[in-house]
């Protein structure tokens, strides 16, 4: 849908924002200033995307900066052909990629009932697709992985700093990785895996 919406534009410069995002004042003159130069330099631009967690600005742990390619020109950029168990789609451009410094401000979940939600399904989704290229899950994918998880987020990325929410969010990303190899194991054993724990 969003490839055929980038080839149905009037202009050929094209800026990609979910139902869920909107622009910062300081993206949106970023953005502003470019196109009065004709966007020199560049085939597309990232730019840092801030999501907002239980009230508050996550701008610490692996959600900050969660640069994304959104402005492009669509001559030389395209959405990549997403492959069945990604999860989201991904622009690439022919040519250089610069960085702009602007927010794009993301509001993902209504609550942490909605969160949960979300994770579960992507998970599913996840666990369909290492099994169907023949990934099989250990006790070491159960136990050290999610571990690893949290360490990044809330230790090696800051996570720390976001406070409570941090916490939450490191414990959450944990449970993530966890709940995809657990639904990994159980689509090994209901196989007949014998190797599976």
């Amino acid at each position: 849908q969003k490839e055929f919406a980038v080839r149905a534009a009037a202009h050929d410069w094209v800026l990609v924002v979910d139902a869920d995002e909107r622009l910062s004042a300081p993206l949106r003159a970023e953005i502003e200033a470019l196109r009065a130069t004709g966007f020199p330099g560049a085939a597309g631009w990232t730019m840092p995307r801030c999501s907002r967690y239980l009230g508050r600005w996550i701008r610490h742990g692996t959600w900050y900066p969660d640069r994304s390619l959104r402005l492009f020109d669509r001559r030389r950029g395209r959405f990549a052909a997403k492959a069945t168990y990604d999860l989201h789609e991904r622009v690439v451009v022919d040519g250089t990629v610069a960085a702009l410094r602007g927010e794009l401000l993301h509001e993902p979940y209504r609550s942490i009932s909605d969160h949960l939600r979300t994770i579960d399904r992507y998970t599913t989704i996840m666990a369909d697709g290492l099994h169907a290229r023949g990934r099989r899950a250990g006790v070491a994918d159960l136990v050290l992985r999610p571990a690893w998880r949290f360490v990044q987020f809330y230790v090696l990325k800051g996570g720390f700093r976001d406070g409570w929410r941090g916490l939450l969010l490191a414990y959450l990303a944990a449970h993530y990785v966890r709940l995809r190899y657990a639904k990994l194991l159980v689509l090994q054993r209901d196989d007949g895996d014998p190797g599976a724990p």
